[in-house]
């Protein structure tokens, strides 16, 4: 409760209390009926000790609430309790935020294809392979940035059915390509039918979600994550495929240089 409220309480109850022993006196002077051992003469007196008694507490209320120094050290007492409250909230909430990268880094390591790859659209598959037995994706591809830095073109897909040539595609163009100019995580939710075309390398089909994933290295975006699901990607979902792909550039930068 603030210091002030807590003052105006400690300062009306006494008053009342005042207020409440005039009232008894008054009626002590009048009340002759008023059945006793102490008699009328008794009760004014006890009732008129209580009322100075009163007014002399209300007295220094007032003096001690309108003292500067104790107003000053009520705040500065209220003050530390509210910066003791915020801290421990940030504490708190650095500690959570410490445990959820942890776990974060740990389901990546667990999605992160182990052993030795020699060739990157092997190591892109079963990176697609394990990111669905994760994350329950229905489908998925991936493509790399040509040795000009200037194009993408189609490496590898998972559990697609998709007979038609995939097309390379520029920074720039379709999503992919805004994706790699971006270099930021696109993922479109509940996807109405026939809302609009999706120019993407899943051709045609139109599923719940698209998720469009860059796998980023010195700024530069070095391959493309495309998966498609029939589910709604949550946000703890995104933040572990970006933790992936962050953890994926490094191993496709050394598989491309073995």
């Amino acid at each position: 409760m603030p210091p002030i409220n807590q003052h105006k309480i400690q300062t009306l109850l006494p008053f009342l209390g005042v207020l409440l022993c005039i009232l008894l006196l008054v009626i002590s002077f009048w009340n002759h009926s008023l059945k006793c051992e102490l008699g009328v003469s008794a009760w004014a007196l006890v009732f008129l000790v209580l009322s100075i008694a009163s007014l002399a507490y209300v007295y220094l209320q007032v003096v001690k609430a309108t003292d500067p120094k104790h107003t000053e050290s009520l705040i500065q007492t209220e003050v530390e309790k509210e910066r003791t409250k915020i801290l421990a909230s940030f504490e708190t909430h650095e500690e959570q935020q410490a445990d959820d990268l942890l776990t974060l880094q740990k389901q990546a390591d667990e999605i992160l294809p182990k052993g030795t790859f020699n060739q990157t659209d092997k190591f892109l598959d079963k990176l697609l392979s394990n990111l669905s037995k994760h994350l329950q994706l229905s489908m998925g591809l991936a493509y790399t940035l040509s040795e000009q830095g200037d194009e993408y073109f189609f490496s590898t897909a998972y559990a697609l059915t998709h007979d038609e040539p995939l097309q390379s595609f520029k920074p720039g163009d379709n999503l992919n390509g805004e994706v790699a100019r971006t270099l930021e995580t696109l993922i479109l939710n509940d996807i109405p039918e026939d809302y609009f075309p999706i120019e993407s390398g899943l051709g045609k089909s139109q599923p719940k979600t698209l998720i469009i994933a860059p796998i980023v290295h010195d700024s530069t975006c070095i391959a493309i994550l495309e998966i498609a699901t029939f589910s709604t990607v949550d946000h703890q979902a995104k933040l572990i495929i970006d933790e992936v792909c962050q953890k994926a550039a490094g191993r496709l930068l050394q598989i491309q240089k073995s």
